[in-house]
């Protein structure tokens, strides 16, 4: 991991486009379960992760993703 600070935007390499929405499901996921982050910094760089996931996948993957989580979120809102 980098320890350097206002390095600059990085590209994500992802091998395949179900790595991609894989991993895209779990920044969310972990969104809805874990909250939000407080740290200073964290949120912004997870909106460029999910922005960057998401400019590689096809919209219709991107769409499926989004409805996963929301049935995610809702399932989790019912068990509480």
């Amino acid at each position: 991991m980098s320890r350097d600070t206002g390095a600059g935007s990085r590209a994500v390499t992802v091998p395949t486009h179900a790595a991609a929405a894989h991993l895209l499901l779990a920044v969310h996921a972990t969104r809805v379960v874990l909250g939000r982050s407080r740290e200073p910094g964290v949120e912004a760089w997870l909106g460029d992760l999910r922005e960057a996931l998401t400019a590689v996948l096809p919209i219709a993957d991107v769409d499926a993703v989004l409805a996963r989580c929301h049935a995610l979120e809702r399932e989790l809102e019912r068990a509480a």
